[in-house]
Formats: C-alpha cells, sequence, structure tokens
C-alpha cells in the first residue's frame, strides 16, 4: 500500500510538472508567432532595397554629368542647386540603404531563432492535427537530450490494455512512422527491441537509474521495419510503380528514410526492392497506391492484395 502510494504521489508531481510544460509550450508558441511578426515586417523592409538601390545608382549619375557645373555667389564658386538636392537626396537614400543592411543582420538572427523553436525535431504536421500535443517539443527534447548523453528515461506509459506502468530505460532512436502517424521511442531491453509510442507517454524525465549494457546494433534494421514490427519475420520485397500522376514523387517521399533499400528507375517503371520487418503495414501503405502499384514479391504479399481487391469487388453495387 505505501508503495502504491509513493507511485501515486509521483504521477501527481509529474502530472504537475506536465502542466508547466505545457504553459510553456503555449508562451513559446507565442513567443514564436510575434517572431513571425517580426520577420514580416523586415521582410517588407527589406523589399524596399532594389528600389532604393535603382535611386542610388540614377542620383549618382545625375551627380556624375553635373560635375565640372558652379554657380557663381558672391563672387565665388560654389556647387549648383540641382547638385546640392540631389546629395541631400543621395545622402538619405545612404542612410536607408544603412537602415536596411541592419535590418538584414536583424532578419537573420530572427530566422535562426525561428529555426531554433520550429525545425528542431521537425514535427509533422499530420501528427501535431491528430493528437493536439502542445507539449511534443518538451517531450521530445527530453528523449534527444537522453540520446545524445546516454541517460536512462523513466516513463509514464499507457499500454494497449489502458494500463499505466513505468518503464526506465536507454532511448537509442526516436522514429516517425508515415504510414501510421506516429512518433515513437526505440530501445533494447534483454535482446529484444522495444518500442514506446509517443502519444502513450503520459510523463517522461531524466533519472539516474543505472541500467545494464544492451546489444544496440539490434536497432540496425530501424529502416527496414515498417509499423515497429522489429519482432516480426523479415521478407523480401519487389514492388513496382507506374508513371501516372504524383506517383513516383510520392514514392520517393515516402521512402526518404528506408535507406537500407534500392529505389531505381527501369524499362520505364520505379522499382522498390528491401527486407521488411512488418509486411502487414508495409501491406496497408501499398493500398494507398491502387492500381499504380504492382506487387511482384513476395507471392504471398500480392496474392493476399488480389484476394482483398477480389473482395472488394464483390461488395461493390
Amino acid at each position: 500500500v505505501v508503495g502504491k502510494s509513493i507511485e501515486k504521489n509521483e504521477i501527481e508531481d509529474d502530472l504537475k510538472k506536465i502542466e508547466t510544460e505545457m504553459k510553456n509550450a503555449h508562451r513559446e508558441m507565442k513567443y514564436v508567432q510575434k517572431l513571425f511578426e517580426v520577420k514580416e515586417k523586415y521582410e517588407n523592409v527589406l523589399s524596399k532595397q532594389s528600389k532604393l538601390l535603382e535611386e542610388k545608382s540614377k542620383y549618382e549619375k545625375i551627380l556624375s554629368d553635373l560635375s565640372g557645373k558652379y554657380s557663381i555667389t558672391d563672387g565665388k564658386l560654389g556647387k549648383t542647386q540641382e547638385q546640392k538636392e540631389c546629395e541631400n537626396d543621395l545622402a538619405k537614400i545612404n542612410a536607408e540603404l544603412k537602415s536596411i543592411e541592419f535590418i538584414e543582420n536583424e532578419l537573420n538572427r530572427t530566422n535562426r531563432k525561428i529555426k531554433t523553436f520550429m525545425d528542431k525535431y521537425k514535427i509533422k504536421d499530420g501528427y501535431q492535427y491528430t493528437h493536439h500535443y502542445n507539449d511534443l517539443n518538451g517531450k521530445l527534447e527530453t528523449i534527444n537530450n537522453a540520446i545524445n548523453n546516454n541517460n536512462c528515461l523513466q516513463i509514464y506509459y499507457r499500454t494497449s490494455k489502458g494500463k499505466i506502468k513505468t518503464f526506465y530505460f536507454n532511448p537509442l532512436k526516436i522514429t516517425y512512422d508515415a504510414t501510421e502517424n506516429l512518433y515513437c521511442v526505440i530501445s533494447v531491453y534483454n535482446n529484444m527491441v522495444m518500442v514506446y509510442r509517443l502519444d502513450r507517454i503520459l510523463s517522461v524525465k531524466i533519472c539516474s537509474k543505472d541500467t545494464s549494457p544492451q546489444d544496440t546494433s539490434l536497432i540496425d534494421i530501424a529502416p527496414n521495419v515498417w509499423g515497429g514490427c522489429f519482432s516480426e519475420q523479415p521478407e523480401h520485397v519487389k514492388i513496382r510503380f507506374y508513371n501516372e500522376a504524383n506517383v513516383w514523387n510520392k514514392v520517393k517521399k515516402d521512402l526518404a528514410y528506408r535507406t537500407n533499400g534500392k529505389l531505381y528507375e527501369q524499362d520505364g517503371f520505379l522499382y522498390y526492392e528491401d527486407i521488411v520487418y512488418g509486411i502487414s503495414k508495409l501491406r496497408t501503405w501499398i493500398y494507398g497506391y491502387g492500381s499504380s502499384a504492382v506487387v511482384i514479391e513476395p507471392e504471398s504479399l500480392r496474392l493476399h492484395i488480389i484476394d482483398s481487391l477480389k473482395r472488394r469487388l464483390e461488395h461493390l453495387p
């Protein structure tokens, strides 16, 4: 009972921390919004630069044409009125250009600040839209710091059965599965790859708990794994894509991080070959391409897709 009450207190403390993190994230987003407003203001000023340079060139040409012309005032040679006006206008333009040079430096600084907040972890728009997480940056920052410094994490995790459990582990990699629209954290425990979904992590923090060394080479197959299915049997796949609509561009974008596979063009088709863990997840991705994708290998996957299409046709009116 005492152990349970202590764990309950820890959970309550962590929930309070989460609330604080969410408030901090909200303040940060307001700050970023302000930065974008400043950026727009600076860019509007910079848009005048080319016009000012044209004006400067025009006045410099006028002054060049007026060189050698003088006015006589009280028996003394002096500049003509036109020269004086031209020089005054040129001085104003140079002052504005000097100001714009300062603005340009400020814009670069502002862009760097925006990049720090917005591009730090490149959270996918679809994930933010689906999960409505305000504390995404906080979670990913903590996990990323633990990976970089080889720290142990303590997480409160909601399992698929709805139970809340505490886990301690050294995170090795953050992954994003576009098909499932999910971020996951990967670790190794007892020679098994463990996958924790970010949307089920209720809280996360770095802790000082010692963990036993693990075989981290087990995650080298990560680019071959679909849907976090590290424990499934691998299968060789070969898929052919037709060059129609925007299919090829989409395939190349989807497979950008599948670095262990081969993507090549041959005889007017685009081919993808790879060793895949998680064939059922790959199948879901293939369905998204309809008749533009043809499975060549494995035979079992090809037949499964054909049977699925036949069943769908049977239910059509």
